[in-house]
């Protein structure tokens, strides 16, 4: 169980992530957003 709660974690630290870089590439793009 230790392992699932451990890849939860991950998880939620990656999705941080993609949020972040999603939110980089849309400033970088404003048009396609558009």
């Amino acid at each position: 169980m230790s392992t699932m709660s451990e890849s939860v974690k991950y998880s939620d630290q990656e999705i941080n992530r993609l949020r972040i870089d999603s939110a980089n590439s849309l400033n970088a793009r404003p048009c396609y957003q558009l």
